[in-house]
């Protein structure tokens, strides 16, 4: 079976140095894969509008290309894109050898969970 993606930004020097990533990561394209739509879906009710993920969705190249901070979950070997917006958001990135790093999940966070993040940031 074929899963179809949606490329959504490839990592570029800047970025690697706006966000204190491994060299290792340039040239990979964040990507997401429409299997994990579904997944993603779930946490629809979980944002303070159920319709916000509908933005996420629309506007996701923007928040993975220009997130608040970015920081690593080395227990689930990923990257957690972090952005504020109306709900604290949080993109988990699988971290890969490969060329595409694929979206996990993508749901929001309460502001102590993007304070603690963001002392533990990349």
């Amino acid at each position: 079976m074929n899963k179809s993606k949606k490329m959504l930004y490839k990592i570029t020097d800047e970025y690697i140095e706006t966000f204190g990533l491994d060299e290792s990561y340039k040239d990979k394209t964040i990507a997401l894969y429409d299997d994990r739509i579904n997944h993603i879906e779930r946490h629809r009710e979980d944002f303070t509008d159920p319709l916000f993920l509908d933005i996420v969705f629309r506007d996701l190249s923007l928040i993975v290309s220009n997130p608040d901070f970015i920081s690593e979950d080395k227990k689930n070997n990923s990257l957690q894109i972090v952005k504020k917006m109306e709900d604290n958001l949080l993109v988990a990135v699988r971290i890969s050898s490969g060329p595409i790093l694929k979206i996990k999940t993508i749901y929001p966070i309460n502001e102590t969970k993007y304070n603690k993040l963001k002392t533990n940031k990349l």
